[in-house]
């Protein structure tokens, strides 16, 4: 045994003890940042003096030992909650964006109530057309005003459906700018699988880069059913990553590949079933994600705008079979004729009260419209709960992720402290040991002198 084997072994406890205080330090300073995984030194004691002697046999009973290494530095964290995270991410992007939908539906018909208790938007001006309509079968001379009340419910009808091709061209935008989103994403993914190829064929952890990677996937998921899979040939590495459609064999990234190419997708609807096509290929499994959810989200506003040109064109064609051209069917508005002199304009009280009946219809357009408005407020509160209950899924997943991988500042200064004074009390053996050194190489063999 070397005399110096004490202060060999000292030196390897200072070093693991202080790259265990560089980890803490590191875990302080990312403290606040965002998709950080905290890390911990793994120490494993050095194997013991002597080694085994001939035919196995130890050389003498009990081996010295010889202190402490570092296996690895690692990130703590748990892949089964990456892989909940996952599931149920897709599930809140798909559901948010067609809760936001429903709410900027409500928000364009208008139909909150009014100060006077009644309701406002498009119920107000039905009201009042047919109102108008009464009061002229009652004898009253109104017929100006119920020309501005016909050509009001006209412009609130034409208002709505620019505002909802307003709504089509933005959700349009959107799903554009979700694609190269979502490809951007992709190629950062597979550029970071090749750097960690790299760096893991070198024998190093690429903590940061899985962090990175980690980052990317989340973002992913929420627009996209996905499934990730890791692959190393290291033992102890996390490895690069492999990104497939959910429950599908459809790869959009591939480890293996030197080079990434951009992935078309598109939603396409056959006997009543959709389904993502993704470099032509079909997928039907799970159909969810911020993506999918914007085409969803088209199909209400599509709806919403062919309900209310319905509304428009019974509206016109009932108005127009008890009076011939009040509406001119090609502009959509009150004929110009009778715009031109509203005071020439005369119809028999029983054709003006048969006009006002027509709201009392079982097929009416307000009636029609009440229903249109009923079932919307019904599927804008089905979405909220569902949105509502998908974020407090995700909340709790990613809170239990953030117990294990998150910093807490009380762990690290208690592992700090704990790390300080190992490294204080290697210092110190080894500074006993110099001086025992000093005894025999300087005190020794001077009787005499």
């Amino acid at each position: 045994m070397s005399t110096f084997l004490g202060m060999e072994t000292m030196r390897r406890a200072v070093a693991a003890n202080q790259a265990a205080l560089q980890t803490v330090g590191n875990n302080i300073a990312n403290a606040g940042t965002d998709g950080y995984t905290r890390q911990r030194v793994n120490m494993q004691s050095t194997p013991g003096y002597p080694g085994t002697g001939p035919f196995g046999r130890p050389v003498m009973e009990g081996r010295v030992g010889t202190g402490v290494g570092i296996d690895r530095i690692q990130r703590v964290r748990d892949q089964f909650l990456d892989k909940q995270f996952q599931l149920e991410a897709h599930v809140s992007g798909n559901a948010a964006i067609q809760s936001r939908t429903f709410a900027r539906l409500e928000d364009l018909f208008n139909e909150g109530p009014l100060n006077d208790g009644d309701l406002g938007g498009l119920s107000s001006q039905f009201n009042d057309f047919f109102n108008g309509w009464r009061e002229l079968a009652a004898g009253q001379d109104n017929q100006a005003v119920l020309i501005e009340q016909s050509e009001a419910v006209m412009d609130t009808l034409e208002s709505l459906e620019k505002a909802f091709q307003s709504e089509m061209s933005l959700l349009e935008k959107e799903r554009e700018g979700t694609e190269a989103t979502i490809n951007d994403l992709l190629e950062q993914i597979a550029t970071n699988n090749r750097a960690i190829q790299k760096i893991e064929e070198s024998g190093q952890a690429a903590n940061e880069l899985y962090d990175q990677q980690d980052r990317l996937i989340d973002e992913l998921a929420i627009l996209l059913p996905i499934e990730v899979e890791r692959t190393s040939a290291y033992k102890g590495q996390e490895g690069s990553y492999d990104i497939k459609m959910l429950n599908s064999d459809i790869v959009l990234v591939n480890s293996s590949d030197e080079s990434f190419s951009p992935v078309r997708f598109s939603v396409v609807q056959e006997d009543g079933a959709r389904s993502l096509l993704i470099n032509d290929e079909s997928y039907s499994e799970v159909m969810s994600g911020k993506l999918i959810g914007i085409d969803s989200s088209i199909s209400h506003v599509t709806k919403a705008m062919d309900q209310v040109e319905q509304l428009k064109q019974q509206l016109m064609s009932e108005v127009n079979e008890l009076i011939p051209n009040f509406f001119d069917v090609t502009t959509g508005r009150v004929s110009e004729s009778i715009k031109a002199d509203p005071s020439q304009f005369t119809v028999s009280k029983e054709t003006a009260q048969a006009v006002a009946n027509l709201s009392q219809k079982d097929d009416s357009i307000t009636l029609r419209y009440q229903q249109m408005m009923g079932q919307l407020g019904v599927e804008a509160q089905s979405m909220q709960r569902k949105t509502d209950a998908a974020l407090t899924r995700l909340r709790n997943i990613d809170g239990n992720r953030m117990s294990v991988s998150g910093v807490s500042l009380d762990e690290e200064l208690t592992m700090l402290v704990q790390f300080q004074h190992s490294y204080n009390a290697a210092a110190r053996v080894m500074t006993a040991m110099d001086e025992m050194l000093n005894t025999v190489i300087n005190g020794m063999g001077i009787v005499g002198r």
